[in-house]
């Protein structure tokens, strides 16, 4: 699909050569149930911090698009149908020093990605909620 900011493709996001976790580590993701990057209190651009800007095709503030096409494609390749993948979100403003993103705000966004890459929600498995306390 094409998304709000450009073409959405696992195969565009593979084949950048970027940095993947170890060897040892994507050979046992099929062991794993579930699969919860942190997608806040991180840099800006996450996992684009480590390409050039002619890479990674997504703008300031929308580079979760790209990270969550990584995992995706990570979740898809190495956890071979057992492994659902969660984006790991804080629950309230103070959860968090940043990366809080209110929920309708967050359902749009998502579920565009998820109209746009069709083939993560074959793995997409919802959100994991940091801090309670903050809800």
């Amino acid at each position: 699909g094409t998304g709000a900011t450009g073409p959405l493709s696992l195969s565009s996001v593979v084949g950048l050569g970027v940095v993947s976790p170890a060897p040892s580590v994507l050979g046992l993701l099929r062991s794993v149930d579930y699969l919860m990057p942190q997608f806040y209190n991180t840099p800006a651009h996450n996992l684009c911090q480590l390409q050039s800007s002619t890479t990674c095709q997504e703008p300031a503030g929308k580079c979760w698009r790209y990270d969550l096409t990584y995992w995706t494609a990570i979740t898809i390749l190495h956890g071979q149908g057992h492994t659902r993948l969660l984006m790991g979100i804080p629950l309230g403003v103070t959860a968090s020093t940043s990366g809080f993103v209110p929920v309708t705000s967050l359902y749009t966004m998502v579920r565009q990605f998820l109209l746009d890459l069709p083939a993560a929600q074959a793995v997409f498995g919802g959100f994991a909620g940091w801090e309670w306390a903050a809800d």
